[in-house]
């Protein structure tokens, strides 16, 4: 029934030509099973526990502990298992040097992978995370792809980068590159949505609708960033402020709704101005000048003082006017034209018309604006009615002057002219009385003529 040959041995069963057993000494190779019967290999220790058992018919290998109590198990599904019963279970792979490249550690909690002078490169473990690169010169990436290969998210260490991308292998998001975040962009919306413990959004940053939204804790929108690059804060029972520090940390604006006020702070902290909250406008006081200055639409420097129109200065306690008269509105005749510089005197019904009678005592100024000056002050002033002219009262304003009594010389004094709308020399003092208007500050010799005049009633 046996049959032994120099470094070879073959078991057959009784009845059978085929053995079911093989020692290849030449090989190094042992074969068990065939023939109807299913191989099996155990190797028990000293004491005859069983330590390791290989079923052919089950498909599996496994390893016991000195109890006889299962440790470890290959198969039968493919799968390893490792540990239990008091061993923990370890997988340790070595390169061809005997270098530990590969540890997995059941007790530790890890996956570690070294390089081949042993320093660690990456780490699963122990407290969930994932490290990758560093040791052996390496740089960590990760690479995430989708079942068509696509790459859709990389991770890049060297590069301090997180780029997502689409289907179509575009990037449409990135993280890096300076510390900016990107999202958006061939074909996608970028958004980024911030939600509280309890699932309710707070924040949501909206690209296709370029706005900024904030909500409270019930999800009631308080603030918008967007809509036309309005800024719009509170409501909903939070109140809306904006508060404004330096790069010293000191509060130097706020803006507050519930007082409707806003308040503006020195470097000490101390209120230099303030709108609010009885629609008054504070500014100066702890060494700060409180001024206001107002420019024209055409001023193309507001930090030139001397280019305001209107300079409020709060130290000097003066307003400075850049034009020239004060004027007052008068209603005038609707049929006659009252252009700037035009002599106006009352008429029958107490509305104005130009002069037309020389040394006319009914003579009340000039309609101001003509010229160089306007008037810096108009007062009773009534946008909604008609037939309304501003007539100079004091100051420097233009007139339309004539020869009718002579060249006008620097310092003369201005009367009515028979010529409507006109003044002329005042040359008869008795005439005149009642009816001066102004004093020349420029000459005039012949014919009409617009010059300057200090206006000056009498």
């Amino acid at each position: 029934m046996a049959q032994s040959v120099e470094q070879f041995l073959t078991v057959t069963p009784a009845g059978s030509e085929t053995p079911n057993i093989t020692l290849d000494g030449d090989a190094a190779d042992i074969s068990a099973g065939g023939n109807g019967q299913a191989g099996t290999l155990s190797l028990a220790d000293a004491s005859g526990t069983t330590r390791i058992e290989l079923e052919s018919a089950s498909h599996r290998l496994r390893l016991s502990n000195a109890d006889g109590l299962e440790v470890g198990l290959l198969g039968p599904n493919a799968d390893l298992t490792l540990g239990g019963n008091d061993s923990a279970g370890d997988v340790v792979l070595k390169d061809r040097e005997g270098q530990v490249r590969a540890t997995l550690s059941a007790n530790l909690n890890m996956l570690r992978l070294q390089a081949a002078d042993g320093s660690t490169v990456a780490e699963l473990g122990p407290n969930g995370n994932l490290t990758l690169g560093g040791g052996g010169g390496f740089d960590g990436d990760l690479y995430l792809k989708d079942p068509a290969g696509i790459t859709r998210f990389e991770f890049n260490a060297n590069g301090q980068s997180l780029r997502i991308r689409n289907a179509g292998n575009q990037q449409v998001g990135s993280l890096g590159e300076n510390a900016n975040l990107r999202l958006g962009g061939n074909g996608s919306d970028g958004d980024v949505v911030l939600s509280d413990a309890n699932g309710t959004t707070r924040l949501e940053l909206d690209a296709d609708n370029q706005w900024l939204r904030i909500r409270n804790s019930r999800g009631s929108e308080v603030g918008r960033l967007g809509d036309n690059a309005n800024l719009t804060l509170g409501g909903n029972g939070s109140d809306g402020d904006v508060d404004l520090y330096d790069s010293n940390g000191r509060r130097r604006i706020l803006l507050n709704a519930d007082g409707q006020s806003l308040s503006l702070y020195d470097a000490e902290g101390r209120q230099v101005g303030s709108l609010g909250p009885d629609s008054n406008l504070r500014l100066g006081g702890h060494g700060s000048d409180g001024d206001v200055l107002l420019y024209a639409s055409g001023a193309n420097d507001i930090f030139d003082t001397g280019a305001a129109t209107i300079h409020l200065d709060g130290n000097a306690g003066d307003i400075t006017l850049r034009n020239a008269d004060c004027a007052e509105e008068f209603e005038v005749l609707p049929t006659v034209c009252a252009e700037p510089g035009t002599v106006m005197a009352l008429g029958p019904d107490g509305r104005l018309r130009p002069s037309c009678r020389a040394h006319e005592t009914g003579v009340v100024g000039v309609v101001s604006g003509a010229g160089a000056y306007q008037p810096g002050i108009v007062l009773d002033k009534q946008p909604g009615r008609k037939h309304r002219r501003p007539i100079a009262l004091v100051g420097k304003a233009y007139v339309k002057v004539t020869d009718e009594a002579g060249p006008i010389r620097i310092g003369d004094l201005l009367t009515p002219s028979s010529l409507e709308g006109h003044a002329m020399r005042a040359t008869d003092p008795m005439r005149a009385f009642g009816a001066v208007i102004g004093k020349a500050i420029a000459p005039h010799e012949a014919g009409a003529g617009l010059i300057p005049m200090v206006i000056a009633l009498q």
